[in-house]
């Protein structure tokens, strides 16, 4: 008896694929969450934007910054991402609305979630 195509070759699918949302940037996964040895929100950014290639600044003013006033355009512009100009960094590690906003916009474009636990936040 011989063999027909449908016995010697598979059976195509040829149905489009469902593809996963993509993010914008890299997810990188934090360092030490659930340990005492937690990177801090500040020291993501930073392997964030080298990841990038870019410095954090640039990522930080050029890329963030804009996106949070995109993302909440009913929010003062002051108080979004940075304090006194951009020259407080450490306040991003703490609890107040400047963290609240890079957690959020950080997660919104890694589409990682629980970044909050690299901040005082929790």
């Amino acid at each position: 008896m011989g063999k027909t195509a449908g016995d010697i070759y598979e059976a195509w699918d040829l149905s489009p694929v469902q593809m996963p949302a993509r993010s914008t940037l890299y997810a990188l996964e934090p360092i030490g969450v659930g340990t005492a040895f937690v990177e801090s929100l500040t020291s993501y950014i930073a392997r964030l934007a080298s990841a990038h290639c870019v410095f954090v600044g640039v990522l930080m003013n050029k890329f963030l910054a804009l996106a949070l006033m995109d993302l909440f355009p009913d929010r003062s512009k002051t108080s979004l991402l940075v304090t006194n100009g951009g020259r407080q960094p450490k306040a991003l590690n703490g609890a107040n609305i400047c963290t609240l906003n890079a957690v959020q916009v950080l997660e919104h474009f890694t589409q990682r979630q629980g970044l909050c636990f690299l901040t005082l936040l929790t």
